[in-house]
């Protein structure tokens, strides 16, 4: 009985685990804590087939992004203990350079929107490392703002 207890306890204070350090297996946001200050809340989020979640911040006019090959974005980006690992501002980029979870949570914005996007670590950089400072296997939170499309 002891044990049971004793590995019951070990269960219940891993699953509130905030921590960023190398996770060994892909994340699921709809079992991870997130800072408060990042405002996520899953439940209230739209899941997309792929896995990612999103929650439209503002809602921009114009046409969606939906096959359209390139856009002006600024974002920031977060561990889910709320550390900032990125910052781009009025950046020009193709979607297809994107990260998938990113170019999938997109689908749909319209210039001037503003979205919260949760990725999970398998669409985002999967188990490698990168530069950014960003550790194997972690969930990524973006605040991004479509800001409008490049010139033709």
């Amino acid at each position: 009985m002891r044990r049971f207890l004793l590995a019951l306890a070990v269960v219940a204070l891993t699953g509130c685990d905030l921590s960023t350090g190398v996770a060994d297996a892909p994340t699921d946001p709809a079992t991870e804590t997130f800072a408060a200050n990042l405002q996520v809340n899953i439940a209230t989020m739209t899941k997309t087939a792929a896995g990612d979640y999103y929650r439209d911040l503002k809602l921009g006019d114009g046409p969606e992004v939906a096959g359209i090959p390139g856009v002006i974005i600024s974002y920031q980006t977060f561990l889910k203990d709320g550390t900032l690992v990125a910052s781009v501002s009025s950046a020009t980029v193709l979607l297809g350079s994107l990260i998938p979870g990113l170019k999938d949570a997109m689908q749909g914005m319209r210039p001037g929107g503003e979205r919260l996007i949760v990725v999970p670590s398998a669409m985002a950089y999967g188990n490698a490392a990168t530069r950014t400072g960003i550790p194997p296997n972690s969930t990524l939170v973006f605040d991004l703002l479509f800001k409008a499309y490049p010139l033709q």
